[in-house]
């Protein structure tokens, strides 16, 4: 399924594309997933878990804890995002629904980041868990890490 971390020595290293790290086991995290694939047009993002050894590095440098992925990481020519800002960067490169995310731009910084922490605490509650490798399709497979 692609490369993991230990293949690559530094940060230096990584692929060129987009990294795109989410919860494994979260279902609206997984729906994110699918749709990223189906959206990504021009092919610049690449997904990762954050239960992989990537995505655990990649949270860790981003100060986040690996244990409790509350949010997405995005990491793009060495310079990482999370929370809403990870979703906003995202949305530039995608097409469709993607589109009206560049909504919450004009939201305040301080309310969009909290709004979307009180749905990343919430998720398991709201949309369940399930894993993002069950049976993915190739569009999808063709992007994780």
């Amino acid at each position: 399924m692609g490369l993991s971390w230990p293949y690559f020595n530094s940060m230096e290293h990584l692929p060129e594309k987009i990294i795109c790290v989410m919860d494994g086991q979260c279902t609206l995290c997984s729906f994110g997933a699918k749709m990223i694939a189906r959206f990504d047009r021009h092919d610049h993002i690449r997904i990762a878990t954050a239960q992989s050894d990537l995505g655990q590095r990649l949270f860790v440098k981003a100060g986040l804890d690996p244990n409790d992925p509350q949010s997405w990481v995005v990491y793009h020519n060495q310079h990482l995002r999370t929370d809403a800002d990870a979703v906003l960067y995202l949305s530039k490169f995608l097409s469709g629904p993607w589109q009206l995310a560049r909504v919450l731009a004009v939201v305040p910084h301080r309310w969009r980041n909290g709004l979307y922490r009180v749905v990343a605490r919430n998720r398991y509650r709201w949309f369940g868990r399930r894993n993002i490798c069950d049976l993915p399709d190739k569009h999808l497979q063709s992007k994780l890490l």
